[in-house]
């Protein structure tokens, strides 16, 4: 799997490409969302984000197995070279890089979790809000993964809808593109989420 999904330039075959709508998905550190038409904020969009944005996706300019990322035009990840991402990003979860990407060995390997417990505690809050929009343990819950990350607690006297989409929002960063690995979910869609979302992933 390492291989089929690292950058071409060190030996891998490129074959998942995070598309720019997850990348813009990962909010500022202050809770705020990432917003193109900041001038501010995409002058320097890698810059105070989510942290599991950095965590999850590898971009140009990335330091990664003592190299670089180069997904610049005309760069070594970058397309025409064979398998090149299409979309100026790779896949850094589920990569270790003490792991020779080649043959497999290295000082450790990688486990690759098929459950966590952030999505143990994002299953907890959705159902509560359907049953019990107005029970706390939803933020208390919610919040326990964003205090991981260093964002801010969800904001207080949020509807049953906006609570809905918030916790939407949250797993979709938090277990961003996990099917590779177990085939439950396709870029955090639920299943009666509508098609729209997953073309959004």
């Amino acid at each position: 799997m390492r291989r089929a999904i690292s950058p071409v330039s060190y030996g891998g075959k490129g074959g998942t490409n995070p598309s720019q709508n997850l990348i813009d998905d990962y909010e500022m550190l202050d809770g705020t969302a990432f917003d193109w038409s900041d001038p501010v904020k995409a002058a320097h969009p890698f810059e105070n984000r989510d942290e599991r944005l950095l965590a999850t996706v590898l971009m140009n300019g990335v330091l990664f197995k003592g190299k670089r990322i180069a997904t610049y035009p005309g760069g070594a990840d970058a397309m025409p070279n064979p398998n090149a991402t299409k979309t100026g990003y790779y896949l850094r979860k589920f990569l270790n890089e003490n792991v020779n990407i080649q043959t497999g060995g290295g000082s450790d390997g990688h486990v690759v979790p098929l459950f966590r417990l952030a999505e143990i505690y994002l299953n907890y809050a959705e159902a509560l809000n359907e049953y019990d929009p107005t029970n706390p343990d939803i933020a208390v819950y919610l919040n326990k993964i964003r205090e991981r990350v260093s964002l801010p607690d969800v904001p207080s006297g949020l509807t049953q809808e906006q609570m809905r989409t918030l916790i939407h929002h949250e797993r979709r960063v938090e277990l961003a593109l996990k099917s590779i690995v177990s085939g439950m979910f396709v870029g955090g869609r639920l299943p009666l989420q509508p098609l729209e979302h997953l073309l959004r992933a």
